[in-house]
């Protein structure tokens, strides 16, 4: 039911638009989220993100805590209702560094070269 509540949350979030958010208590669960518990149902919306369109694209879920402890989940969206999500044009970044490509033909080479030069102990022959 947990997971069932929570999946249901995130599909909400889908038709939210940025600023709005919805927040879903769990009571009675307080006791079941613990680090743990929390790790484990983090790791899997980590994977239903990989196949999800908007789920940690447009909309994010966060814990609800009250009173340090976690109550229940949040899902905020982020998703702008003007733009068309095929569109992948960006605004203009000047932290973009795209006046340069670079090669990195022949790089793993080089490093392999060095790793093997600073492993070669150099024998002295007496004379």
């Amino acid at each position: 039911q947990f997971l069932s509540g929570l999946w249901q949350l995130i599909a909400q979030g889908n038709n939210l638009v940025r600023g709005e958010s919805h927040t879903v208590l769990f009571p009675g669960m307080e006791s079941e989220f613990t680090p743990r518990y929390l790790n484990l149902v983090t790791a899997h919306l980590d994977s239903c993100k990989d196949v999800c369109d908007f789920f940690g694209i447009n909309t994010a879920l966060v814990p609800f805590i009250s009173d340090g402890k976690v109550k229940g989940f949040t899902i905020k969206s982020f998703r702008n209702p003007d733009s068309d999500p095929e569109n992948m044009e960006f605004a203009y970044d000047p932290y973009w560094d795209d006046g340069e490509e670079w090669n990195y033909e022949g790089i793993d080479d080089a490093i392999e070269a060095k790793k093997n030069k600073e492993n070669v102990k150099k024998l002295q022959y007496p004379e």
